[in-house]
């Protein structure tokens, strides 16, 4: 039986998360709605009141825990003018609560608003990756905190820092060093659920591409680094459409279907990017000889096996 959602609910928790972003920050206050999911998500660890719970159906997804019901009452507050919309300068969209409506449904929202306020004054508004990592710590898997707020960051800050430190090699090498350990921790961590089978492969294919680049790349070639960082965010995309196959309440059950295509069809995308990576990276390295690639270090080893097998293929 799926769980009854109480709307009106909904809509004031979101009001009241609005009016506590206002007395805190004032003419700063403002927050995207990634910040009211999280908030809200917390909200539901945290109490035990089955209206409350059933009313904040959540899955996991691409950034965390995600709740189309919170979207759907923040979307038809904003048309309401409740809440008014800021886009920031790099397209972000906040929402500021604009006019105060009266609460109703007062029982359900009194049991609950002490503890929403709760989490609130615990929280620096202004600090969302914080949040997002406290969160992460508790997800369904533990490859997901390592890859999403590890590795997907290093390779980001990595693919600047080739601009800004391109005058210091020796930093550079060893940052890469460092984000190729952590890719390697990443892959460890898959998990074995016959859900992530075909995925895992695939992923271990980009591992083996990525990390014969990194080895290989003497001239800071920004064009393939852009590559392996877009096959990077593509995999966690791919993941997450198979996290929320496995991770959602009752609510959602009825998409499971469609939710499935789409996690297959991720799937074939994600292998035919990785399959096009191998492509540029034969046609750039395929002259290449076995005393052009750098010694490696015994923590490299598995690395070290990849780039050999690689280059005695041409």
């Amino acid at each position: 039986m799926v769980a009854m959602v109480n709307g009106v609910l909904v809509r004031n928790l979101l009001i009241a998360i609005g009016e506590q972003d206002l007395k805190i920050r004032k003419e700063k206050a403002a927050l995207s709605i990634t910040w009211f999911q999280k908030i809200l998500f917390d909200l539901k660890q945290k109490i035990d009141n089955k209206e409350i719970r059933d009313s904040l159906p959540f899955y996991w997804y691409k950034h965390g825990p995600f709740s189309e019901v919170i979207q759907q009452e923040m979307t038809t507050l904003h048309e309401e003018e409740v809440f008014s919309q800021i886009t920031t300068e790099n397209g972000i969209v906040l929402y500021r609560l604009k006019k105060t409506p009266k609460v109703t449904n007062e029982k359900s929202f009194s049991a609950v608003h002490a503890v929403l306020t709760q989490i609130i004054s615990e929280t620096d508004l202004f600090r969302l990756h914080d949040k997002l990592k406290e969160i992460y710590v508790n997800a369904p898997y533990k490859f997901m905190p390592n890859y999403k707020m590890d590795y997907l960051e290093r390779i980001i800050e990595y693919r600047e820092l080739i601009d800004l430190e391109k005058d210091n090699q020796k930093f550079l090498k060893e940052y890469k060093e460092r984000l190729v350990a952590c890719l390697y921790e990443c892959e460890s961590l898959l998990p074995l659920d016959e859900t992530f089978s075909e995925f895992n492969q695939i992923f271990a294919n980009m591992v083996g591409e990525i990390t014969t680049f990194m080895s290989l790349n003497k001239d800071n070639d920004l064009f393939l680094l852009d590559e392996c960082l877009k096959v990077s965010l593509e995999a966690w995309d791919c993941f997450a459409k198979g996290v929320r196959l496995e991770h959602h309440d009752s609510y959602y059950d009825d998409k499971v279907l469609a939710w499935k295509k789409d996690f297959s069809d991720s799937v074939k995308r994600f292998t035919k990017t990785v399959a096009l990576l191998n492509e540029e990276l034969l046609e750039k390295y395929s002259e290449l000889s076995l005393k052009e690639i750098e010694p490696q270090t015994d923590a490299n080893t598995i690395m070290k096996a990849i780039v050999l097998g690689y280059t005695n293929e041409q």
